[in-house]
């Protein structure tokens, strides 16, 4: 229905465009000196769906009063009699940071040109999850060097840029009518990859005769292990397996459930763990490891660790939570984000193409990590 009615998913689920935040521009403000309000719609609806190393944010105002904010944003522009001012590098949060000029009263058409050409070499050049402006910080030569490649074409690459941006404007979909329409796709979301059951993870309120989640506060969370226990200290906390020898290889479903470099949630009584795919490289050679977790991150209580972006911090393996990006490492569980939080993790291996979990009974991890203890 919501489709139907021309909504799209648009950035709830991925580090893509969030929106182009305009004023009301001409239409209605005597100020107005271009249509921002058409210029952002056009700048939204042609960068939706882009995925980029980090969310984007953008921004239209019709004049130098900037309702919009555009300097706010990773790519902004000001409206003037002549055309726009280009703004590129912005963004507001804990570290707030103003957009840096990167031409002036350009034609609205040319304006495109160049955030086109400066978005792509932003993803193509950019660190994973480095907004726009750490990366415009860290780029040698800085603005100078940007207005070299993006405008004058130092490198010889402005039209591959442009040609990298045609294809993903022509190739947008809306993903999630795709995958609602098929059920393949469908399958993928489900919440566990070995069972078709599924466990209440949020609990809802009401709020202004709205439902909205119940948060769960740090303090409690931290007051918690996040393997069952009251300490709170939970470095401290005696693993699950440390004590016992009634332990069993339990398969969880063959290896293509779970993504390369990912992770995937699986049902282990009432208790949620996750197990990572991982590709390493040890002195040039690349072996498939396989490792498993509690899939509920102690800092906060949410079940979400198999969503995280897995990595490695000097050659350790680490998954990084989706939520509020504490880093655990996958070998041992430590947080290698400074927190005293650790992580229960067990040995994990793949034989004639299916996965398995070294585990004590179901009772024993139920009664540290069963979901209901903490969701």
């Amino acid at each position: 229905m919501l489709m139907e009615a021309g909504f799209e998913s648009r950035r709830v689920y991925g580090k893509s465009l969030c929106t182009v935040k305009s004023c009301v521009g001409t239409t209605w403000c005597r100020y107005g000196q271009q249509d921002s309000v058409g210029f952002a719609i056009f700048l939204e609806n042609r960068y939706r769906g882009i995925r980029s190393p980090h969310k984007l944010k953008g921004g239209v105002s019709g004049c130098t009063r900037e309702c919009a904010e555009a300097r706010s944003k990773d790519f902004g522009c000001i409206a003037t009699d002549q055309g726009y001012n280009v703004y590129v590098g912005g963004n507001g949060g804990t570290n707030p940071r103003h957009a840096t000029l990167l031409a002036s009263d350009v034609p609205q058409d040319l304006a495109v040109k160049y955030l086109d050409r400066y978005i792509m070499y932003y993803i193509m050049t950019a660190d994973r999850l480095q907004r726009t402006s750490k990366w415009l910080d860290a780029l040698e030569g800085g603005i100078e060097q940007l207005r070299r490649v993006v405008m004058k074409d130092s490198l010889g690459i402005c039209d591959t840029l442009e040609k990298q941006m045609s294809y993903l404007v022509g190739t947008y979909e809306c993903e999630w009518k795709k995958v609602i329409e098929s059920p393949d796709l469908m399958a993928q979301f489900a919440q566990f990859k070995n069972t078709n059951e599924n466990q209440k993870e949020v609990h809802m309120r009401t709020v202004r005769d709205q439902r909205m989640p119940t948060f769960v506060t740090h303090a409690k969370t931290r007051s918690n292990s996040g393997t069952g226990t009251e300490s709170s200290s939970p470095t401290s906390t005696t693993s699950i397996l440390s004590d016992l020898d009634d332990t069993d290889w339990v398969s969880f479903g063959k290896k293509e459930l779970f993504d390369v470099n990912g992770g995937g949630a699986v049902l282990y009584g009432e208790s949620q763990l996750a197990i990572f795919n991982i590709i390493e490289s040890c002195n040039g050679i690349e072996k498939v490891s396989w490792y498993a977790t509690q899939n509920m991150c102690p800092f906060d209580h949410s079940f979400a660790l198999a969503q995280g972006i897995v990595g490695d911090l000097d050659g350790r393996p680490k998954v990084a939570c989706p939520m509020h990006k504490r880093n655990y490492d996958l070998s041992d569980g430590s947080c290698l984000s400074g927190d005293d939080l650790r992580l229960q993790t067990f040995d994990a291996k793949e034989e004639d193409g299916v996965v398995y979990v070294l585990l004590p009974p179901t009772n024993v991890v139920d009664a540290r990590l069963a979901t209901s203890k903490y969701a």
